[in-house]
């Protein structure tokens, strides 16, 4: 953000519907779904202090908490998948257990699938 933006605490209040930090009112979000922008605030970055603010309060959520915690652990699980099958394949290469391609075993073949299902798609 630039340095005209004040910092501090954003908080929000039921009532107007303002978007504040303790120092200047970011937006207020009207009755009828309308908002107004501070205009000493430049859009970007009164949408970016808005955007922090949603981020910092669905995050605190207990929800969105066991989904961090979830996604966390797909992550160690993605990583452990991924060394396992490097770990097979490199044995394979070196000779040291035979001679034979991992790349034809089914495990490897479910475990690159899998792996490869869980990348995020533009």
């Amino acid at each position: 953000m630039s340095d005209n933006i004040p910092t501090g605490e954003i908080q929000m209040f039921p009532m107007n519907h303002p978007i504040s930090n303790p120092n200047t009112q970011i937006m207020r979000v009207d009755l009828d779904g309308g908002f107004t922008v501070n205009e000493s605030i430049p859009a970007t970055d009164a949408a970016k202090m808005v955007l922090g603010l949603m981020k910092q309060e669905w995050l605190a959520d207990a929800q969105c908490s066991k989904i961090r915690e979830l996604q966390e652990r797909i992550q160690r699980l993605e990583d452990a998948l991924n060394g396992t099958v490097k770990w097979i394949v490199q044995l394979a290469d070196s000779g040291d257990a035979g001679f034979w391609d991992a790349e034809t075993m089914p495990e490897v073949i479910a475990a690159r699938a899998a792996l490869k299902s869980t990348e995020v798609q533009p």
